[in-house]
């Protein structure tokens, strides 16, 4: 197992911004961390310095865990993390507490690997989750693919860039949608 220090980190300063990024745990306390040392940080208020405890998914395992501020050596730089990880990251989607009872999901996202390789995929249930899903997922994966109920495409990602629809496509759909009033998904 690769160990990560602060050289493999962003640098950062005490009013660091974690939301959605991949934080490094370790240093002195390493140990404390039997899943690894990489986790993604869910937690919105992570920018309150006088917050001791930040909620974070493991990026081993997929557990929820609360990581000590002091605990943090720093964000990961995008280009080293692993891609045992990129499939784990793959996985995650934040519902924001939804009740599935009664809704059916809309869409689903699929990343892969530069090889192609790629884990299940997710389903997401509005619009706005599909766009906080591309949001996380195209800093750090290879192709990022969103399909329809039907499995039909819908929206890719290849290396950041938004290769299908075009942007001029994506552009008129969203002026459409904000006309009828229903979300945009710029």
């Amino acid at each position: 197992m690769r160990i990560y220090t602060r050289a493999d980190c962003e640098p950062i300063d005490e009013h660091a911004d974690f939301y959605q990024k991949i934080i490094v745990c370790g240093g002195s306390n390493l140990a404390q961390f039997p899943p690894g040392q990489l986790f993604l940080c869910v937690d919105r208020e992570c920018k309150d310095t006088k917050q001791t405890f930040i909620d974070c998914i493991s990026l081993a395992n997929g557990e929820r865990y609360l990581c000590g501020r002091e605990d943090i050596i720093g964000i990961l730089k995008t280009e080293l993390l692993p891609d045992e990880s990129k499939l784990h990251l793959s996985q995650i989607c934040r519902h924001e507490d939804r009740d599935f009872a009664d809704q059916s999901p809309l869409y689903s996202g699929y990343c892969f690997l530069e090889d192609g390789k790629y884990a299940a995929g997710v389903w997401l249930y509005s619009e706005q989750e599909v766009m906080d899903y591309i949001k996380l997922q195209k800093m750090y994966q290879h192709r990022v693919l969103i399909c329809d109920r039907d499995d039909f495409a819908v929206m890719e990602i290849v290396e950041g860039k938004l290769v299908f629809p075009d942007e001029q496509t994506l552009q008129e759909f969203c002026q459409e949608r904000r006309a009828d009033g229903g979300m945009a998904m710029a």
